[in-house]
Order: structure tokens, then C-alpha cells, then sequence
């Protein structure tokens, strides 16, 4: 497994380096108009520190159409292309939506893009999310439980999955994730 983080706007310039991740996942956007001020600073930087490349898509279904917000992702995203992990991130008020919505998303992201989207979400929505673990999208789970690696337990389950892109196991002091698998296989996400 290797070690990783993910940024936004939140975090100042200097965090890559700080913790020194071997991938950084970074907020590209939200919505059909939104753009993070910080993420080619924060791209850059992880770059800069050897660390490999993500950018995530934070849905807004209940206000836009899912090809207003791939839209806006693909601009933002385009020139990292082949040498990224794309993501989509479903929480909020986007749990009251239907997931046809996020399938429409991912499904038009990977034709736009040829990179076949991850998807975000908490482990307590993994198994309303059929649909998304049919179509083969790998799961970048939530779970907050300071064991990388170890998502499952409790009442929850990352079921339908079989198994975990993923795991973001802490938000303190920022996002720290776990990808299951080694450097190259994370590349394949690309």
C-alpha cells in the first residue's frame, strides 16, 4: 500500500511537502462553474515533491445537469491527462440525487477523457451504489477509523465492491488515504 493525501483549497501551499505522500488527490472543482483557486499550485508542488497525480469533482446534481459538472472537471483536468487519477465525490446533498446521475458523470467523464473516473464516497453509501461498482469504477472510500487500509468493520461494508481503490482513514489534521495496491498499480488508474 502506499500513502496519500488530499488537498483543496483549505490547505495552504507547503502541505504536499509536509507530508511528503506518495499521491495527492486535489479539488479540481464544484458544480458547472466552480474552480479550486489552488489546484495547480497544489499539483505543482506535488509534482515538485515526486508525489503522482489526482483531481477530484466535487457533484452538485441537485443543481446542475452531470454534463454541466463534467464540463467544468474536463477543462480544469485536460492538461493532466494520462498522468492522473480522476475522481468523482458524492456526499452532501448530492446523497439525496439518484446515482444515475453519477454513473451519467463517470460514464461521460471516461468517453471524454479515456480514464475511467474513481468514485468518492462515504462507507455507510457503498451499498446503495450498485450501479456504480457494476460499471467497474473503483471506490475511494471514507471511513475515518485510523486504520489505513482496513475500511470495513462496524455495521458497514464496502459491498458491492469487492475490494478498495482507496481508503481515506483520517480528516485530522488534514485527509490522509491508503492506496491498496502499489505505485504502478495506481498508475493503471490513470
Amino acid at each position: 500500500m502506499i500513502k496519500g493525501i488530499d488537498v483543496s483549497h483549505w490547505q495552504t501551499s507547503g502541505t504536499v511537502a509536509k507530508y511528503k505522500p506518495d499521491f495527492v488527490i486535489i479539488k479540481a472543482s464544484e458544480g458547472k462553474s466552480y474552480k479550486d483557486p489552488l489546484m495547480a499550485a497544489h499539483a505543482k508542488e506535488a509534482e515538485d515533491n515526486g508525489a503522482m497525480l489526482g483531481f477530484y469533482h466535487y457533484a452538485r446534481p441537485e443543481v446542475n445537469t452531470y454534463k454541466e459538472d463534467a464540463d467544468n472537471f474536463i477543462s480544469r483536468v485536460k492538461p493532466y491527462i494520462g498522468r492522473c487519477v480522476l475522481a468523482l465525490d458524492w456526499e452532501g446533498k448530492a446523497l439525496s440525487c439518484s446515482l444515475d446521475w453519477a454513473l451519467a458523470w463517470l460514464t461521460y467523464v471516461e468517453q471524454q477523457t479515456g480514464v475511467k473516473p474513481m468514485f468518492y464516497c462515504s462507507i455507510s453509501v457503498c451499498q446503495y451504489c450498485k450501479c456504480i461498482a457494476d460499471n467497474g469504477n473503483g471506490l475511494w472510500v471514507a471511513r475515518y477509523n485510523n486504520d489505513p487500509g482496513k475500511p470495513n468493520g462496524g455495521r458497514y461494508t464496502i459491498i458491492p465492491w469487492k475490494f478498495f481503490a482507496v481508503h481515506q482513514y483520517s480528516s485530522k489534521p488534514i485527509d490522509f488515504d491508503i492506496f491498496n495496491g502499489t505505485k504502478s498499480q495506481f498508475k493503471k488508474y490513470m
